[in-house]
């Protein structure tokens, strides 16, 4: 099996919904049974031993494969998992000057049309 999946579960130290990270190891009619991705010490993550049970109603994203990587993370060591940061050469103020470059070239195309009747 070992499908991986997106879960919606309750945090009671946020207090807030969130999505976790996991794979399936069994299925019942109306559950899955799962282990949950968790982060360890110094910024790694590994599966956790225990087998949780979820409903398939909580279930928020099905990954295409069974590979960790399509889902963010890379094999580190000794089972553990590191997480990508595929946004990390995104830096917002070099798209949002793109964007004033677009409004800019779209107000001289508009100021040409006016002239032109």
């Amino acid at each position: 099996m070992d499908s991986l999946i997106d879960v919606n579960v309750y945090d009671e130290e946020q207090d807030e919904e969130v999505v976790l990270l996991a794979k399936i190891v069994g299925e019942t009619q109306d559950t899955y049974k799962v282990r949950f991705m968790s982060p360890t010490k110094g910024g790694l993550y590994r599966y956790e031993t225990d087998i949780s049970e979820v409903e398939k109603e909580s279930v928020c994203g099905f990954y295409d494969s069974n590979d960790e990587h399509d889902a963010g993370f890379i094999p580190a060591h000794d089972g553990c998992f590191e997480k990508i940061d595929d946004d990390e050469d995104y830096d917002p103020s070099e798209s949002d000057d793109e964007d004033d470059e677009d409004e800019e070239l779209e107000d001289e195309d508009e100021d040409e049309d006016e002239n032109i009747v």
